[in-house]
């Protein structure tokens, strides 16, 4: 049971402001389903804000370099009404190139990111970077 206003962060769909790195995150890492509502009368003493429980189901391991993800995604949400492009050259010198080769469109918002895009993205950076071993190994 969390408040319901993280609930709605944490189950936000891409495109919805309400995406940010928490949702990024939890996403990679369960599967997650908002149950139900629980009204602040139903706590003593009355809080001022609704709750919401939802089901957190762990998803396998990565099969990706975790810190790399978590440190794309940061940067990527480092200013969030930037481009995904102007938040990773922060981070990244050659982030359009990385981008391209992701097949992500620079101008895009990080809210806008599917988690496939997301891991595709970490992929690319992490092969690129020599972190990951080649898949033909």
């Amino acid at each position: 049971m969390f408040q319901r206003e993280v609930v709605e962060r944490i189950t936000a769909k891409p495109g919805n402001s309400e995406r940010g790195y928490l949702t990024v995150i939890v996403e990679a890492c369960f599967d997650v389903e908002k149950l139900f509502d629980v009204p602040r009368d139903a706590f003593r003493p009355m809080p001022k804000v609704w709750s919401s429980v939802v089901r957190l189901t762990p998803k396998p391991n990565f099969n990706f370099d975790k810190a790399v993800f978590e440190n794309i995604v940061s940067s990527s949400f480092a200013q969030k009404r930037k481009t995904i492009l102007n938040n990773l050259k922060t981070s990244f010198n050659d982030a359009e190139r990385l981008l391209a080769a992701a097949d992500i469109n620079p101008k895009r918002r990080a809210e806008s990111l599917t988690l496939d895009e997301w891991v595709k993205l970490t992929t690319t950076i992490s092969v690129d970077s020599g972190l990951e071993p080649s898949t033909n190994s």
